[in-house]
């Protein structure tokens, strides 16, 4: 570490006594060395984008009060969710609006391209949270349509840091390159990428040493595979769910098809 015209020196493993001094030197250095972030009050009139969600939660706390005095205290109470809910970050899949539901009624884990990877620590803590600790019962893993991620990827151009993270939904592409260059319409072609996306994100899933030891415990966890139609504002099911490590046989029988509704 270098220190002004002097370089220090040291081993944690082998000190066993820090002089206060050096303690100064050391976070002198640190300051000096990293940006100082200093926080003010926001002028939230400024800026309506914002303003508007405080706006609302204000009137959606009055409301609520005025239905149920005691909704909040009940819900502060804990969290029973029976489902996990695995999908984009695109802000049009909004899962209360969607689904009818409300707070405490699913646990959502979101990201772009609802994609999953084999290192993702994040995905693998709501896995083990939701499974070990809320008890839930079903995982379902949403794509949508007109989704940005599964553009991008298709149009493999280069937008910087993500295009590491697209990489599973290209290779999703490319597992299915045949019958999805057949698909003439683009519009068309993405949705089905989004539904193969979410598939494979399923069997992935499946797969983690997280989700075979519950169903070697005999827990009763069962993988969905759905589509979010943005057109229609439906729901649909692409009628390809994971019940139990039986199932993990038959995921490659699973062809490019129609995707149904309920």
């Amino acid at each position: 570490m270098y220190i002004g015209k002097s370089i220090l020196v040291y081993t944690f493993m082998l000190t066993t006594y820090v002089a206060g001094d050096m303690f100064n030197q050391i976070n002198a250095f640190r300051l000096d060395a990293e940006p100082v972030v200093k926080g003010k009050p926001f002028d939230y009139q400024k800026d309506p984008a914002v303003s508007r969600l405080l706006v609302g939660n204000n009137q959606w706390v009055d409301r609520t009060n005025a239905q149920d005095p005691s909704y909040f205290s009940k819900l502060a109470q804990g969290q029973d969710p029976k489902v996990l809910w695995i999908g984009c970050s695109d802000s049009r899949e909004a899962v209360q609006s969607i689904t009818g539901t409300g707070p405490g009624d699913v646990f959502v884990h979101r990201n772009i391209g609802n994609v999953f990877y084999e290192n993702d620590l994040n995905m693998y803590s709501v896995l083990e949270y939701t499974i070990e600790h809320l008890k839930i019962n079903h995982i379902v893993v949403v794509g949508h349509t007109h989704c940005g991620a599964v553009k991008a990827a298709l149009a493999r151009k280069s937008l910087g840091s993500i295009d590491n993270w697209l990489r599973k939904i290209q290779n999703v592409y490319s597992d299915y390159r045949t019958n999805l260059d057949a698909i003439k319409d683009q519009t068309t072609r993405e949705t089905v990428v989004s539904v193969l996306n979410a598939k494979q994100t399923v069997e992935n899933i499946a797969r983690t040493p997280v989700l075979q030891k519950a169903w070697s415990q005999g827990k009763n966890i069962t993988l969905h595979t759905w589509l979010f139609d943005i057109d229609s504002g439906r729901i649909l099911d692409a009628k390809f769910s994971v019940a139990g490590a039986g199932d993990l046989d038959t995921t490659a029988k699973w062809e490019v098809g129609t995707v149904g509704g309920h």
